[in-house]
């Protein structure tokens, strides 16, 4: 009973903020309008080998993927995570991994570091990767809508060995839009 009656105050509480009741379009969606505030979210995968760069730009070896601005208004993220999962045979695996963005102060995240040594049956070892960094309420990061990826963008970083290893993942990003 206390758990419901906790629920129900809070969607009261968040029903009756002092924002105007406008409709907004998470990600661009025209076809499903929510009612302020509503949190949005993203969610990029994401996926390379350990040692080789998805990117051909100078100082960019250790970027596992970039995301330019995906709405067409600025946004005020609240809370972003990024996790990778590293996958090799019959070796130690170390790495580290940061979420970071272009338009504010890199890093976005705290850089976090993972090891695994523990191999199964078959030779295979992995290791588990993951940072995340969530706002306090009212101190969201901004990021602009409409200018080019390479100029504003999050990203995440991943260094890890041995080489050749692979590494999948993805980048999560819980968003308003800020008007």
């Amino acid at each position: 009973m206390t758990i419901r009656a906790g629920a129900v105050v809070i969607v009261a509480l968040t029903c009756l903020s002092s924002r105007s009741a406008l409709a907004v379009q998470c990600f661009g969606n025209t076809k499903a309008e929510l009612k302020e505030p509503a949190i949005c979210s993203r969610i990029v995968e994401f996926g390379g080998i350990c040692g080789q760069s998805n990117y051909k730009f100078p100082g960019w070896n250790d970027v596992a993927v970039a995301v330019g601005a995906w709405e067409k208004t600025p946004i005020r993220i609240l809370a972003v995570s990024a996790d990778a999962t590293v996958q090799t045979k019959w070796r130690t695996i170390t790495g580290s991994i940061f979420a970071g963005d272009s338009f504010n102060n890199d890093p976005l995240t705290p850089l976090r570091y993972g090891s695994a040594g523990v191999s199964d049956f078959h030779g295979d070892v992995s290791a588990i990767l993951h940072t995340e960094q969530h706002f306090p309420a009212g101190l969201g990061m901004q990021l602009p809508a409409g200018l080019p990826w390479q100029g504003t963008h999050l990203d995440v970083h991943i260094t890890c060995e041995p080489k050749g290893a692979t590494y999948n993942g993805n980048l999560s990003v819980w968003y308003v839009l800020d008007r």
